[in-house]
């Protein structure tokens, strides 16, 4: 799946539920795992767009996973 350049990604949605550590549906260890962090939360927003999305697999899998919800 890939976003439209118009969609809109709220803030607190990557950084305040995505990449926050969550007692329940945690996603963050995932996509820290790809490199996703809240202090790059904005290479997070990049690569859901597909501008900056890299060719390294896991990222790439924790991307499909994120588009996925």
């Amino acid at each position: 799946m890939k976003l439209s350049p118009e969609a809109i990604i709220a803030k607190p949605k990557l950084n305040g539920y995505l990449l926050k550590l969550l007692p329940q549906d945690d996603k963050s260890q995932y996509l820290q795992q790809a490199g996703f962090t809240l202090e790059n939360w904005q290479d997070l927003e990049k690569a859901l767009r597909g501008k900056t999305l890299s060719k390294l697999p896991h990222q790439q899998k924790a991307i499909a996973m994120v588009t996925s919800i």
